[in-house]
């Protein structure tokens, strides 16, 4: 015959509970400009810094404020004991078409594009990391998430740029 006794109570296991901290997203028009001068510069190496800018000028006249106005980006940060998921949700206003999302990551938050785990489906624009999703069609909510192995300062955390480009309706 067998008496146990339990000093102690056994709890059942319970997932770590992350702190959540929600951002809107607004990027400034100058911001915008200097996103898509890299993503020219990636398409056209040897095009000269002025015909690069002019280009990006022309982009941003023609979708910066267009895609502000129709897709609404909300950026969440779920934050784990040594870890920070990072949740940027895409909210179109309509249905849209060819739409690039560019998320422009700070060295304060990751140094490298390898230290970070991001959602399938992305092209790396430049290892400083800039990365781009693209969507052929957005009628609804959507949700790209990556994850970097530490907790993000609050001041790194408004450093993270988001830029929504929609081509088409």
């Amino acid at each position: 015959e067998l008496n146990q006794t339990y000093t102690q109570e056994q709890k059942p296991y319970e997932p770590e509970k992350p702190n959540i901290i929600t951002q809107t997203v607004e990027l400034d028009e100058e911001t915008a400009l200097q996103i898509i001068e890299k993503v020219i510069r990636k398409s056209n190496p040897d095009w000269s810094d002025s015909k690069v800018h002019a280009q990006a000028e022309d982009a941003v006249k023609k979708y910066f404020q267009y895609s502000k106005e129709n897709i609404k980006i909300k950026r969440v940060f779920e934050e784990y004991k040594n870890r920070t998921l990072v949740i940027v949700k895409i909210e179109p206003v309509r249905p849209l078409s060819n739409v690039d999302i560019y998320e422009s990551l700070p060295k304060c938050l990751v140094d490298n594009i390898d230290n970070v785990k991001l959602d399938p489906g992305y092209v790396i624009i430049e290892s400083d990391p800039l990365v781009a999703w693209h969507f052929d069609t957005l009628s609804g909510e959507r949700e790209i998430r990556y994850e970097v192995d530490k907790n993000v300062p609050e001041s790194c955390k408004t450093m993270i740029d988001t830029l929504q480009v929609a081509r088409g309706m």
